[in-house]
Parts: structure tokens; sequence; C-alpha cells
């Protein structure tokens, strides 16, 4: 599972993704935006660094 959240988010703390992730049966990988955004620059996240999604999946379809 691939969990992503930008660190500064206003409505979620990073302890919550840590908690959740810690609770999730599969192996997971945790990616952290980092910088000065709103909780919707995240969204664009992925579609500016395709390739941390494209590794995840490539590796687990393999």
């Amino acid at each position: 599972m691939l969990y992503s959240q930008v660190r500064q988010d206003a409505l979620t703390s990073p302890a919550d993704l840590e908690t959740i992730v810690a609770a999730t049966p599969t192996e997971t990988q945790m990616v952290w935006i980092e910088g000065n955004l709103n909780r919707f620059d995240g969204y664009n996240y992925y579609g500016e660094h395709p390739e941390v999604m494209l590794e995840f999946i490539a590796k687990h379809m393999a």
C-alpha cells in the first residue's frame, strides 16, 4: 500500500498517518510531501513526480 501525505497538513497529524501505516497488514510505503504546502497541493504531487508511484507499481507488479 502506498500512502502519501503533506507533512504540514493542518487537518492531519503525522502521528495519525503513522498509526494507519502501522496498522496496515500488507507491505507499505509512506511518502511525506514536504514544504510549506496546503492540503490540496498534495493532490498535484504525483502529477509532478510520477516516478514515485511508477516505481511502486513496477515493484509490485513484477
